[in-house]
């Protein structure tokens, strides 16, 4: 398989070339093939790839712009994995950050019958990939459903934030826990298919109590199965982390404080 092949699911087609290294790198990072630790050296991935220093230069950044990756000073580009805390200050941020933003999408994005459509069109792509070797795509699919929903928003410092946490979220844990728990993986992906779709249709209506009634939903149960059961993260650090962004509340951007 080509480099663009197995780089890009459909919908990330005709992109810049530093555009298609780095879902290229994200790929090979959120599906383990690249692990924790892992030095990402410039002249390899352009080798590799057969790309110019470029484009990897500028994907390597963003991947340390996005938190999946840090620049040591005089060694290079490394890959990073969350610890236990981080995973739960993800938890906790992406909790309080992604209402927020799907509130003043709701807006503009009910509004935005074509991008409604093309958000349908990926869950129906994703309902058909459940296997191991289609997990990256799947991933893929999923930060590209999220992303575009709050985008909408029209925050770039917010939005900025709310990438910060989806890039770091450990979607390792998924691949490992279809090897573990096979079944309950699959049925974690079924329920991300319904509650992605009542989402949507929310938005599509207008309501946007609804549809962040739904995402707050949506987020809870996904990172209690996520952290809590596959990764064995205790409950009651990610209601600790909660708790401390509690300082945040403006009292109407999301109820899960209440």
């Amino acid at each position: 398989m080509s480099f663009h092949e197995s780089a890009n699911p459909p919908f990330l087609s005709r992109k810049q070339l530093s555009d298609q290294v780095f879902d290229y790198l994200r790929v090979k990072i959120i599906s383990g093939k690249v692990h924790n630790g892992e030095w990402l050296r410039q002249e390899d991935v352009a080798e590799e790839l057969g790309v110019s220093h470029t484009p990897v230069r500028q994907a390597l950044e963003r991947l340390v712009m996005d938190g999946m990756a840090e620049r040591v000073p005089f060694k290079g580009v490394r890959v990073i994995r969350s610890s236990v805390d981080e995973m739960a200050e993800i938890y906790a941020l992406r909790m309080f950050v992604e209402p927020i933003l799907v509130r003043l999408a709701v807006p503009r994005l009910s509004k935005n019958a074509e991008k409604i459509q093309l958000l349908s069109d990926w869950i129906d792509q994703s309902k058909e990939m459940v296997s191991l070797d289609q997990m990256a795509a799947r991933r893929l699919i999923n930060l590209r459903f999220h992303s575009e929903i709050v985008r909408e928003s029209g925050n770039s410092t917010m939005l900025w934030l709310h990438n910060v946490t989806l890039n770091k979220f450990p979607d390792w844990i998924l691949a490992e826990g279809l090897f573990k728990n096979e079944d309950q993986v699959r049925s974690h992906f079924d329920a991300e298919i319904a509650e992605h779709r009542l989402i949507l249709e929310a938005i599509a209506q207008g309501d946007a109590d609804l549809a962040v009634r739904y995402a707050e939903d949506h987020l809870r149960r996904t990172f209690m199965t996520d952290l809590v059961t596959l990764a064995g993260i205790p409950p009651e650090l990610l209601k600790e982390k909660e708790k401390d962004l509690r300082v945040l509340k403006n009292g109407r951007g999301s109820r899960i404080w209440k």
